[in-house]
């Protein structure tokens, strides 16, 4: 009971962050315009906001070697999740 506040917050978060990822796809495919900003940061934030809603201990800085880890690997699949997004919205920007 003592993270139901934070764990609000953060599927709040994770909510609109769902809805710009879906309002950029939106704007690719019927516009063919997008933001590559949003295209990589969506996914690399909504990865991170799962990670401390699972461990909502983890907020805050990592204090030890094996917490900053953690944090690097799930910083390194959300941001390889963000390239995937922006790769398949747009793959000539990856000379495809």
């Amino acid at each position: 009971m003592k993270y139901v506040q934070v764990r609000i917050i953060l599927l709040a978060t994770i909510l609109v962050l769902v809805g710009l990822v879906y309002y950029d796809w939106h704007r690719a495919l019927h516009t063919h315009q997008y933001s590559p900003k949003l295209a990589v940061l969506g996914p690399l934030a909504i990865t991170m906001a799962l990670y401390v809603l699972i461990l909502p201990t983890r907020l805050g800085t990592p204090t030890s070697a094996n917490e900053r880890k953690a944090v690097l690997a799930v910083f390194a699949v959300g941001t390889l999740a963000g390239l995937v997004n922006l790769y398949f919205i747009d793959p000539g920007l990856f000379g495809r």
